[in-house]
């Protein structure tokens, strides 16, 4: 016969071996308390058994560190003639406590908010996780450093545990500046796209460390993503970035042409890819591992610039500074302006290929690679580009 639960008890999940403890008029939480086997057994060092009753006492103690942490915060509140609404910060806190290694945090003799483990200051968080970026090789890694090199100028040599809404505040303001110094082309599109990194290393924090930043989450802050601008390269501008540009650039700028290509994928290329004067390759944006297979035939001009081993951040660098030169737009532009000429002059299914997207439709998802027609009709497409590009002089 099932034991009958109480209060404060919490509920098994024998699918993932799981304890949790939902909000209640009691005990009310931002979001459920959870704590699985393996949490478990890395807190107190002991083998926890995979079933409700062997993990019984664990989650107890456990559930108890918890409670006792809220409440223990919830009079420190009242003392102070503070209303407890904000839930959130009491659960972070108590988190802090039973993060804890060997069970000390369960060890319910709190203090105050000072006891809880100090993780560890902004400015290495951001650090490490950077460094995890890089590694993985990680095409944004560039931009993520930028956006996150302004968060830590406004939080400076704070701790983690420390970081408020004034400092987020600044974030925002040295953002704008930064945009706004650096004439950035679709600021509206920037300015949200930085702010969401900087939202995915905080949440990261947040699941790490057991704090919380309700700020991230402020309607107050959200903005709306403003409609897309497809911005293409005029003939004049093709004209003149292909006649300029030299080394890294132009790799960038033909791949660009030919493969529609961003900088990810030029940092992903490698010898492996080249078979027969065509590269057979993914696109670095799709990071599933049923990812459609591209293949596109390299003009000659591209393949006497190839070069594998370059970092995006490289690239990006070497054809910003032509890009900043000649005034021209960015590079992704090349992908929409080379992609609307194939729809124009071939097919819009022959576009489709270019840009390496599955068939539409359900079945489309059952596709990993070109079949010898969609590749052939590709081939087509692309020596219609070239003599294009030959006939109005850019290559």
């Amino acid at each position: 016969m099932p034991r009958k639960r109480r209060h404060l008890e919490g509920s098994w999940d024998q699918s993932t071996f799981t304890w949790k403890l939902r909000s209640s008029r009691l005990l009310p939480l931002s979001a459920p308390v959870t704590a699985s086997v393996k949490k478990l057994r890395s807190i107190y060092g002991e083998e926890v058994p995979k079933t409700e009753r062997g993990s019984w006492p664990f989650w107890c103690k456990f559930r108890d560190g918890i409670i006792a942490a809220l409440r223990v915060e919830e009079q420190k509140a009242a003392a102070f003639g503070q209303a407890v609404n904000e839930k959130q910060v009491l659960y972070a806190i108590a988190a802090k406590l039973v993060t804890m290694k060997g069970g000390s945090g369960l060890e319910v003799t709190v203090k105050g908010q000072d006891t809880a483990p100090v993780r560890d200051s902004v400015r290495a968080e951001i650090k490490a996780y950077l460094s995890t970026h890089e590694k993985k090789n990680r095409h944004h890694w560039y931009e993520l450093r930028l956006c996150l090199g302004i968060f830590e100028k406004a939080c400076g040599d704070v701790l983690l545990r420390d970081v408020s809404i004034h400092n987020y505040r600044k974030f925002l303001e040295l953002l704008e500046a930064d945009i706004q110094e650096r004439d950035l082309e679709l600021w509206g599109v920037t300015h949200i796209n930085r702010q969401r990194a900087v939202h995915t290393f905080l949440k990261g924090v947040e699941s790490n460390y057991g704090l919380w930043f309700p700020f991230v989450r402020s309607a107050e802050f959200k903005k709306e993503m403003p409609d897309g601008k497809k911005v293409k390269y005029t003939l004049d501008e093709l004209r003149t970035a292909l006649r300029e540009a030299k080394g890294l650039a132009r790799l960038a700028l033909l791949l660009g042409c030919n493969c529609g290509w961003y900088f990810g994928d030029i940092e992903e290329l490698a010898p492996g890819h080249l078979v027969n004067g065509r590269v057979v390759k993914g696109r670095d944006k799709n990071k599933k591992k049923n990812k459609f297979i591209g293949q596109w035939k390299l003009w000659p001009e591209t393949l006497a610039e190839l070069q594998y081993g370059i970092s995006a951040a490289e690239v990006e660098k070497a054809y910003n500074k032509l890009r900043s030169k000649f005034s021209l737009p960015e590079h992704m532009a090349l992908r929409k302006t080379i992609s609307q000429l194939i729809e124009d002059k071939v097919s819009e299914r022959a576009a489709r290929l270019y840009r390496a997207e599955k068939p539409g439709g359900n079945h489309g998802k059952y596709y990993s690679e070109m079949s010898p027609e969609q590749v052939a009709e590709l081939d087509t497409a692309l020596v219609v580009v070239r003599d294009w590009l030959l006939a109005e002089n850019c290559l």
